[in-house]
């Protein structure tokens, strides 16, 4: 059941996320920036900042703040990250017909949100203790990093690197496993 409850949670912080991006993009025209040089790698980072801040502050709501923590974080995470790529993969089916290339940047989409809200959550059970700064930096700047070199894979359009580095980022924090584990209990 609350394997579930997380799946829409991160259907809700991804809706929440669109909508602060599409709130970003309308301020830009305003602004009459919409052309600028650079323009598409600067919304790939402001894409990335919203939607990992939008994943740790409903992760550290459901996670910390309601003391809710138990022993399957990785498999809530990983449920929580594919309700965030659920928005994101009904745009995509919608638009385009399923060839191979789709069915790639679908599972890629999957892998890179499940990773970093697994990256998150495990950070907010090891450290949930400590101060919501030290969280914040400790789940949320990494959990930026390994999301921003996916995201500009794809836009160099490198999908032979994009799909090697989001498999081992996600085999590496399932080796990490027993280590995480371990961890907890030594606070």
């Amino acid at each position: 059941m609350r394997k579930i409850e997380l799946f829409f949670l991160g259907v809700i912080a991804s809706g929440g996320a669109l909508i602060l991006l599409v709130l970003t993009t309308i301020l830009l025209q305003i602004l009459q920036l919409e052309n600028f040089q650079g323009q598409e790698k600067f919304l790939i980072i402001v894409a990335v900042v919203i939607e990992e801040l939008s994943k740790f502050v409903l992760l550290n709501q459901k996670l910390v703040r309601e003391k809710n923590l138990s022993k399957n974080v990785s498999l809530e995470a990983i449920s929580f990250g594919l309700g965030f790529s659920i928005i994101e993969i009904s745009s995509i089916i919608t638009q385009s017909s399923l060839t191979n290339e789709v069915f790639y940047g679908l599972f890629s989409i999957i892998t890179i949100h499940a990773s970093t809200s697994l990256l998150i959550s495990l950070i907010l059970s090891k450290f949930y203790q400590k101060s919501i700064i030290y969280r914040f930096f400790l789940a949320v700047i990494p959990a930026m990093g390994i999301h921003l070199v996916y995201n500009l894979n794809i836009l160099h359009k490198n999908p032979e690197n994009t799909l090697l580095i989001i498999l081992l980022i996600f085999v590496s924090f399932f080796s990490l496993k027993p280590f995480w584990s371990s961890l907890r209990g030594q606070d």
